[in-house]
């Protein structure tokens, strides 16, 4: 999928973080929406989910996890492919994946090419 045609969810209660992540993936082209935390995100799935090919979410946020965030997304529009990032290697979601053998992660901190590189694997497999 090309990323001019995608749009990306970032979500994460850490603004620098959060504006870090829009600005690395808008550089390579593609459209980005934000929310502050899940629940928001939540909100924004539902007036916008035909719009977003990617939800990029924090595991660790106050209100509603990453993981509780992706679940719930899920559930009402499959079609969304998620990605979640921690900055917590021993995160219980984070094991939890990785015993499921879901890859679709990325460690804190990463670069601005790591995070794109990330995003366009799992664009690209799934679409």
């Amino acid at each position: 999928m090309n990323s001019q045609q995608s749009t990306i969810l970032v979500v994460d209660d850490e603004e620098m973080l959060r504006q870090f992540m829009v600005r690395a993936l808008q550089s390579k082209g593609y459209r980005v929406i934000t929310a502050g935390d899940g629940v928001e995100a939540l909100h924004i799935c539902e007036e916008r989910h035909r719009e977003i090919d990617l939800l990029l979410t924090d595991i660790t946020m106050p209100r509603m996890t990453g993981d509780e965030l992706a679940a719930t997304a899920l559930r009402s529009w499959p079609e969304i492919r998620t990605l979640m990032v921690s900055g917590y290697a021993n995160h219980t979601a984070l094991q939890q994946m990785r015993r499921e053998g879901r890859t679709n992660f990325l460690m804190k901190p990463f670069t601005c090419d790591e995070l794109a590189g990330k995003v366009r694997q799992i664009l690209r497999d799934t679409h």
